[in-house]
């Protein structure tokens, strides 16, 4: 049985179509289709269409009815809501405290209206001016977090609240799409620092650099974490994050050329896709051109080959430009369970300086060489340096060269053998080059314990968890985190093994001044003192420091105290030390092994103060009434292996009485 349906359409709309790309005539609604045809007088076609040419693209329009349904004598109608718009005054409008939303997507008919701004309809809403931009948005269950410059609040999305005379609240479902905004306690923001937002269950985490605070909101509101001991620490760093957007310029070694890729020797770590490319020197050059791909010969360590967006020439030295500003990323560390907060400079600490590269004059010009790039070399106190032979002799003796790869562990004056010839040349180095370099300080937040438990030597681009992984972005490379499949892997960071330390007190008895003998510990094989720091004495007028005298203090301080394996040699040949003790019996400089314990006398590195009858190394350990004691893995027994710390202790005697 038909039925009829009534619907709420006002306005007929014909659409004219083609049938094919055989036929490019239009389609009177309701008539028989058309049929291929030779000649317009065979089609029914839309009238006015006879003698078409083209592709018949011109021919797409709508008619639309004026009156209800099209009905002759039915109401006539206005334009209502029409089927587009055209904008006559193309002006934009930034509001930066305004939410707006579009149309919806509906995945079950595939309808997408994401991209239509009804302007029937209000479709705003606006947050306090007062309190700046609007930074960062996030949804929880059904309510939209609104993070403002120095702000946070929340909005009802989909429902509103609804005051009660007795003072209450009720929340009901409402037909607005964004309800009443409402603010958290507190006036705490995410400055213009969205990058530091991270969350994880029911906490959200990000940094408001304007009141030097890292803020956990949470279900239990507003808190500053900052505050679990590390409320200078923030205040100091937060002080140095700039806010403007600053040229950033990496001064590099290249290798000459034409063509669309070269060859850069310095200060790849900090090369960037998307960075401009200048010509170096005392005049840069704009090259018109951006880094479009990297790739290196080890990951972020020597010699990378950059491409180009187009074929340019270079010289020896090419400038990379970023326009940067200083961030505080965020991220959530799923493995460990913690927040991690890295404040970065967006230019390197040494940039208004002149970059100095490493340099080298030809001692010996030997013979039988050819020009070469990247030959290797020999000798010296570092490794990994190359050079490209630009111009030999007659007789293949190297008349000029320049540094390919800079290599590291090296030092003004040492001698280097060119390998690759017959009579061996040799170089000295003049100069040794310092690679420009970020400041940056990463630090992580251990909510089971309320604190900040490390800081890492490591400046992510982004971080990010995803199911039990931990990754981070370094210079357009995903890195993972904690992968214990690879061999000797930890604290290494993008291919770069560092030291962990541990600094602590030996705070024992402190109305008690005391002498602190030795120190010992509870652990792997590994560890080794880098220094142990009495507490300061008063401040003293010393008569000695230049006219017109000076202040100073003292502190009694240690030797370093080397690792079991580094403090190893042999008795009978005592220059045999380390890994090159393989003769028993051993004596240890640093720390012995006694009972599975590591101890070490403690020698004193003073220099004598007024007063004082027996100093420096003439005595053993420091005085004070407390010391401060830095431990770190050293860089010989198994790199990258696993270091466990127990304890660490000391005896002390008293001082005085």
């Amino acid at each position: 049985m038909a039925q009829s349906i009534e619907i709420d359409y006002f306005n007929t709309f014909i659409l004219k179509r083609v049938t094919n790309t055989d036929n490019i005539y239009s389609i009177w609604p309701n008539l028989l289709p058309a049929k291929t045809i030779a000649s317009s007088s065979e089609a029914n076609y839309f009238p006015g269409d006879a003698a078409i040419s083209g592709d018949g693209l011109e021919l797409n329009f709508y008619v639309e009815e004026a009156r209800i349904r099209g009905g002759y004598n039915n109401t006539f109608t206005d334009y209502g809501v029409r089927a587009y718009l055209t904008e006559t005054e193309d002006e934009q409008q930034h509001l930066k405290s305004t939410l707006i939303y579009s149309g919806v997507y509906n995945s079950r008919t595939g309808v997408n209206n994401t991209n239509q701004f009804s302007i029937g309809e209000n479709i705003t809403r606006s947050v306090n001016p007062n309190k700046g931009s609007i930074q960062k948005l996030y949804a929880t269950n059904t309510n939209l977090n609104v993070l403002q410059e120095n702000k946070a609040s929340y909005a009802l999305i989909d429902k509103d609240t609804i005051y009660t005379t007795e003072g209450g609240t009720q929340t009901q479902a409402a037909k607005t799409v964004i309800g009443q905004v409402v603010p958290y306690s507190g006036e705490y923001g995410i400055s213009k620092n969205p990058e530091s937002f991270a969350f994880f269950g029911r906490r959200m985490y990000f940094a408001d650099v304007n009141r030097n605070a890292v803020i956990r909101l949470s279900m239990d509101g507003v808190t500053e974490i900052n505050r679990y001991g590390m409320f200078d620490y923030f205040r100091d760093e937060f002080a140095t994050i700039s806010d403007p957007l600053q040229r950033s310029v990496i001064e590099c070694v290249s290798r000459a050329g034409t063509g669309t890729t070269f060859v850069v020797t310095t200060n790849c770590d900090n090369i960037e896709y998307g960075m401009l490319i200048e010509q170096g020197g005392a005049t840069p050059v704009d090259l018109e051109a951006f880094v479009t791909g990297i790739s290196y010969d080890t990951p972020l360590a020597g010699q990378c080959t950059i491409t180009a967006s187009q074929s340019i020439t270079v010289t020896s030295q090419t400038n990379f430009v970023k326009f940067a500003k200083d961030i505080v990323e965020g991220g959530w560390d799923i493995h460990n369970k913690n927040y991690i907060v890295s404040t970065q400079q967006g230019v390197p600490n040494n940039e208004q300086a002149a970059y100095t590269s490493t340099t080298a004059n030809i001692t010996v010009e030997g013979t039988g060489y050819g020009p070469t790039t990247n030959a290797a070399t020999t000798g010296g106190s570092g490794s990994g340096l190359t050079v490209d032979i630009l111009t030999v002799g007659g007789g293949g003796n190297i008349t000029s060269i320049l540094i390919a790869n800079e290599g590291s562990g090296y030092a003004v004056n040492d001698v280097l053998t060119v390998l690759g010839g017959g009579a061996n040349a040799t170089i000295t180095l003049t100069s040794i080059g310092a690679e420009a370099t970020l400041d940056y300080n990463t630090v992580a937040f251990d909510e089971d314990v309320k604190g900040w438990t490390s800081f890492y030597s490591y400046n992510p681009a982004q971080m990010g968890s995803l199911k039990n992984k931990y990754y981070t972005f370094k210079n357009g490379s995903l890195w993972e985190h904690y992968d214990e499949v690879a061999v000797n892997n930890r604290s290494t960071f993008y291919g770069t093994n560092y030291p962990a330390s541990i600094t602590f007190i030996f705070n024992d008895n402190p109305q008690v001044s005391k002498s602190f003998h030795t120190v010992s510990y509870e652990g792997a094989s590994g560890w080794q003192v880098d220094t142990v720091k009495s507490d300061y004495t008063g401040m003293d007028y010393k008569y000695y420091i230049a006219s017109p005298g000076g202040f100073e203090q003292e502190q009694d301080t240690t030797k370093s105290v080397l690792s079991y394996l580094e403090g190893r040699y042999e008795t009978a040949t005592p220059t045999n030390i380390g890994t090159n003790a393989v003769t028993p019996p051993f004596s240890y400089a640093g720390f012995s092994r006694k009972e599975n314990r590591y101890v070490a006398p403690l020698k004193n590195n003073n220099t004598a103060n007024p007063g004082e009858v027996i100093f420096g190394t003439s005595i053993s350990g420091v005085k004070g009434f407390f010391v401060e004691v830095k431990v770190s893995t050293d860089n010989t027994t198994q790199v990258g292996g696993m270091k466990e710390l127990f304890s660490v202790s000391s005896n002390w005697a008293l001082s005085s009485q």
